[in-house]
Formats: structure tokens, C-alpha cells, sequence
């Protein structure tokens, strides 16, 4: 069995100690990330012939509509439960999500 190190063990420790933190992007960023509602198919489109809702880099408010969830032919609209810049979907349109999975990821502050 290895052993561990002196400043293995700090560099341990300050992970585990600030791991908090960790959610903040590359420049301190806050990053949230909206999660689904329901389980169903995503689509960012209102419509096959039309834009998507946002895309990467948009900025969103709460209460903004990013995409849909269907479930059994009814369409339920997704919102931003919070404000900021759009750093990059984790869903692809059309393709199958989850209950609390995560769609996007939101830079907050």
C-alpha cells in the first residue's frame, strides 16, 4: 500500500476544506445549474422551423423560458430559476432527460 505524504495530506485537506468553492468557474464565476422538472424529451425549440429559446452565451433572467419537457404529447415549459449569462447546455435537443437533471449551467454573479 503507498504511502501518504505530508503535502499529500494538505493538498487533501484543501480540497476537501474548500470544496464549496469549487463550483465557481475559471474567473470566481458562481455557477448555478437549472435542473429538470420532469422526465421527457428537451427540446430549446418552440418549434422545428424556429430559433432556440437561448443559446450558450445569452443572458437569461429568472422566470425566462430556456427550453420544453414532453411528457406523453404535453409540453411543459422550462424557466431559469436564476439570472445571469448562459455558459453551456448539458442537454442536446431533443434527447431524453431525467427528474433533477441538470439542463444548462448558468453564470450567476
Amino acid at each position: 500500500m503507498p504511502r501518504i505524504l505530508p503535502k499529500q495530506l494538505k493538498l487533501l485537506w484543501l480540497i476537501i476544506s474548500f470544496r464549496p468553492t469549487l463550483k465557481r468557474g475559471l474567473q470566481g464565476m458562481a455557477q448555478h445549474e437549472v435542473l429538470s422538472p420532469l422526465p421527457g424529451i428537451f427540446y430549446r425549440r418552440p418549434a422545428p422551423e424556429k430559433p432556440p429559446y437561448k443559446e450558450a452565451g445569452d443572458r437569461v433572467a429568472e422566470g425566462d423560458i430556456i427550453g420544453l419537457v414532453e411528457v406523453m404529447k404535453q409540453f411543459t415549459e422550462v424557466q431559469a430559476d436564476a439570472g445571469g449569462k448562459i455558459v453551456r447546455f448539458l442537454v442536446e435537443n431533443e434527447e431524453p432527460i431525467e427528474p433533477g437533471q441538470p439542463i444548462l449551467v448558468i453564470e450567476t454573479a
